[in-house]
């Protein structure tokens, strides 16, 4: 797979298995964030295939012995960042909690991986655009977003939790779809509570959104 101009090549640990990555910054403020091309020689890429046609239950004991060879072509690292322990450990429970969400709302929690001695999360890579870098010839209007984003916010109550975190960045526009990223201010909420996490937090990423309907910005992204 052909890689960027803006890549560097990286390595990480996961599941003991040193991995090469072609890897960039998503953007300035999220440095702790890359986006990965895993590296494979041709002849890796042919195992990996391979090991992918096998039976279900080959599959399970190959996956546990060679995990690396299972990754996706295209994954996410997120690191651990300086003082932020407490919103990593978070994320990675409600990554857990949120499994059936997994790869439909929310990207795939891949596994734990280490990188340059940090600790790091790989995950899915979700094809699609945050909801402030659409095309501006043909935003979606604010009612099919308000819908969508309304009907996802729902949907984590169902699991006992709401997001906390309500920024355009943090809402991808995938498949005629909304799908989440970034679940470190995913919180348990309780049921009597439950309209009046989503309502608010629906009402306040609204406002950002046609805000950037109506161009009163020119990146209103990360922040």
């Amino acid at each position: 797979m052909a890689k960027s101009p803006l890549d560097r090549q990286i390595q990480f640990r996961f599941k003991g298995a040193l991995v090469s990555a072609w890897g960039h910054n998503f953007d300035h403020i999220h440095d702790n964030v890359l986006g990965l091309r895993i590296a494979r020689t041709a002849f890796q890429e042919y195992i990996s295939n391979a090991l992918n046609r096998l039976p279900q239950f080959l599959k399970r004991i190959a996956k546990f012995l060679m995990p690396a060879y299972f990754l996706p072509a295209r994954v996410v690292m997120k690191t651990l960042k300086p003082g932020w322990q407490e919103e990593f450990d978070n994320e990675t429970a409600m990554y857990e909690r949120l499994r059936p969400l997994q790869g439909h709302r929310i990207p795939e929690f891949l596994g734990h991986a280490t990188h340059e001695g940090s600790p790091a999360i790989l995950l899915s890579h979700i094809e699609g655009v945050p909801s402030y870098k659409q095309d501006p010839s043909c935003p979606m209007a604010a009612e099919q977003f308000e819908k969508l984003v309304e009907e996802a916010l729902w949907e984590l109550t169902k699991y006992g939790v709401a997001y906390g975190d309500t920024k355009l960045d943090n809402f991808l526009i995938s498949d005629g779809k909304v799908k989440i990223v970034d679940l470190e201010v995913v919180f348990e909420v309780e049921p009597p509570d439950y309209e009046l996490a989503v309502t608010s937090h629906l009402d306040h990423l609204l406002g950002q959104y046609r805000l950037y309907l109506n161009g009163c910005f020119a990146d209103f992204g990360p922040s």
